[in-house]
């Protein structure tokens, strides 16, 4: 819209961050880190500890949060 975000990115990004890991739960990826940049990727860590961690295949998986530009916080 014309402030540059859309109502909906709430949703969005919510959806996204549920697809990254199940989509990584999916191919079997057995990754060692999820970094997570910028606020659209902020609910992968919390997803991940309640659903994922310490299950098969992500037992030796960390998160990392990466923040670049604090003037984007996902508010809408």
């Amino acid at each position: 819209d014309a402030t540059g975000q859309y109502r909906d990115n709430c949703s969005r990004y919510v959806f996204f961050s549920r697809a990254v890991l199940e989509l990584v739960r999916n191919l079997s990826l057995k990754p060692q880190i999820l970094l997570c940049q910028g606020w659209q990727t902020g609910l992968i860590p919390a997803f991940f500890k309640i659903e994922c961690q310490g299950t098969s295949g992500f037992a030796a998986t960390r998160t990392l949060m990466q923040t670049e530009n604090a003037a984007h916080q996902g508010q809408f």
